[in-house]
Parts: C-alpha cells; structure tokens; sequence
C-alpha cells in the first residue's frame, strides 16, 4: 500500500428492507475508503456470506422479521468472527435489548437510524480505530435500563409477591389466586396489601401500568 494511502474499511450490510440497504450505500458511495463487500436482507444468507467474504465491521438493524434477529446475528458474529466489529443500526427503543446488546453481546457500536450522515461516518470511523460509539439515544436507553433495574432492587419484591402480581395481571380474583398458589385467601389479600404498599399503587390497573412501565412485566 502507498504511503499516506487510507486504508479500506470492508463494510457488511444487513436489514430486511432492501431501500435501507440502498440508502445507506448511497450515502456512503463518496467514502473511498469504505466499500460495502456484503448485503443483504436475510439473516442466515448474510452470515453464509462472511464465511467466505472478509469484512471488518458488520452494520446490523435489530428486527429482522421470521429469521435470525439482529441480536442472534450479533452473537453469531462475535463468536465465530471475533475480529469483526459491530454496529447495530436500528429504530428500536427497547432498553433491555439495547442493554442486552451493548453490556451482555459486546457490540462496538449503536446509532438510531435517525442518524445523519456525519454521525454514521463518525461512529463507523470511531469503530474501526478500535474504540465505541454509542448514540446519546443508545446511552438514554442505557440510563433507562439502569433506573429500572435500580427500581426493580428498592422495590424487593418476593418471589411469592412476584407469582401473585404475574396473577393480578391475569385479572384472577383473590379466590383464584389462593387455589392456583396452593394458600389461603388471607394469605393472597395481606400479599396485595404489601404489594400495593412497595409500588405506591392502589388498584390492579394502575399497579399492572406501574410494573410495565418499570419494566418489571411484559419483559
């Protein structure tokens, strides 16, 4: 290579609608130092691909409907290709996932697609000089994921309390409950008293609204 020459940056492209795919290569077609080496809109083909395609740094969206998700992709990626690094490049605004993602899968990189071109190019660049990049909205999500499991820890619920709230949210009556759980009626009603006191909620829909939005059902 020439001296003073940038060196080529192998990118792979991956999400399953084709005019993003097609976007993104538009907007990367002045970067001569960048080449799109793979794409495609099907997870399995993709990774077909880098078995036999060498790349540096795979672009990936999340949800990727009836076949592998961005997630699986990544952890694929990671364990059978471990040079290659990872930027996640998608709408989603589930914390958990983008926890999961940054903290458990060890992706180098998250960008929402609300993105513009500078900060794609400067987290791809950022990326392949061996650092991170995470968006501010990957970071928010990140600060979200944290007070819940911060909210999850103050509000210590039992595990008991846990199988009743997970029968509350079935809308099972007190009666139910205690024949399901295997205790007495009593039992059930002094669980929701406390239950009620931990969350600071009075009622079954604004209990249920309180562990969802804390995410601590429906996760």
């Amino acid at each position: 290579m020439a001296a003073g020459k940038p060196s080529i940056t192998r990118l792979a492209l991956l999400d399953d609608h084709k005019i993003v795919i097609d976007g993104l290569k538009l907007l990367l077609k002045d970067e001569a130092n960048l080449i799109v080496a793979v794409e495609s809109t099907n997870s399995d083909d993709f990774l077909a691909q880098l078995k036999i395609i060498e790349v540096d740094i795979v672009i990936t969206d999340i949800i990727l409907p009836n076949q592998k998700s961005g997630v699986e992709v990544s952890r694929y990626v990671k364990y059978h290709f471990p040079e290659i690094r990872i930027l996640v490049l998608s709408m989603n605004e589930d914390a958990k996932v983008v926890h999961e993602l940054i903290e458990d899968v060890k992706v180098e990189g998250f960008v929402s697609k609300a993105a513009g071109r500078e900060e794609l190019l400067r987290a791809i660049d950022t990326i392949k000089k061996g650092g991170m990049y995470y968006s501010k909205e990957a970071a928010g999500l990140m600060r979200f994921f944290s007070r819940v499991v911060n909210e999850q820890h103050k509000l210590r619920l039992s595990g008991r309390e846990l199988d009743i709230v997970k029968c509350i949210e079935r809308r099972l009556t007190n009666k139910k409950i205690a024949e399901e759980l295997f205790i007495s009626e009593r039992t059930v009603e002094t669980h929701r008293k406390n239950i009620y006191r931990k969350t600071g909620t009075k009622g079954e829909a604004a209990l249920i609204d309180f562990l969802r939005n804390n995410g601590i059902l429906g996760v």
